[in-house]
């Protein structure tokens, strides 16, 4: 129990504070707007959002989430950026998605860049632990869509014994492999 939320301004600031921080909401309607930085956590947001905690601590724990009662098959959220340019007003630049594979409890991540005229995925992680670059259906451990460069060796092991190495030597005069 606490009481309840106080909210003072200064003229530049507003504070919203309650002895249950829990339980606080902020609701902003009728076309409400917030200028300037938005701080969770920090009483000098450095971004736009800044989700701060100082806390130390030797596990992992979540910041911000995206949270909904029900998601149905092949639904999830984006995380968008977005900006403006000279030629095109809000525009896309990249995008992180993550949603419901098919049915259960089965889910995937999957990573868009912009390509001068719409958003494209370029990598995926399947519930499987499959990764594809290049391709929407990645049906091994890493699964590439097309032509890809090794600045090193390539090594290809097994669980149980050293499987093996490719190398490729490349002429330091012209580059030629």
């Amino acid at each position: 129990t606490g009481t309840a939320p106080t909210i003072t301004s200064n003229g530049t600031q507003l504070d919203i504070s309650a002895t249950n921080r829990n339980d606080t909401t902020i609701m902003a309607s009728r076309g409400a707007t917030f200028g300037g930085n938005v701080g969770i956590g920090t009483t000098s947001p450095s971004y736009r959002l800044s989700v701060d905690d100082n806390s130390v601590t030797n596990i992992p724990k979540t910041l911000l989430q995206f949270d909904a009662s029900s998601i149905a098959d092949n639904g999830g959220y984006n995380v968008d950026f977005r900006t403006s340019s000279n030629d095109l007003a809000n525009r896309y630049v990249a995008r992180i998605r993550g949603i419901r594979e098919s049915t259960g409890a089965l889910s995937q991540l999957s990573f868009w860049t912009e390509s001068g005229s719409a958003l494209e995925q370029r990598m995926k992680i399947r519930a499987s632990g499959n990764v594809g670059i290049g391709t929407v259906s990645p049906d091994e451990k890493l699964h590439v869509g097309g032509s890809f460069k090794v600045g090193g060796y390539m090594k290809m092991v097994s669980s149980s014994a050293y499987m093996g190495m490719i190398g490729f030597n490349r002429n330091v005069s012209n580059g030629d492999i």
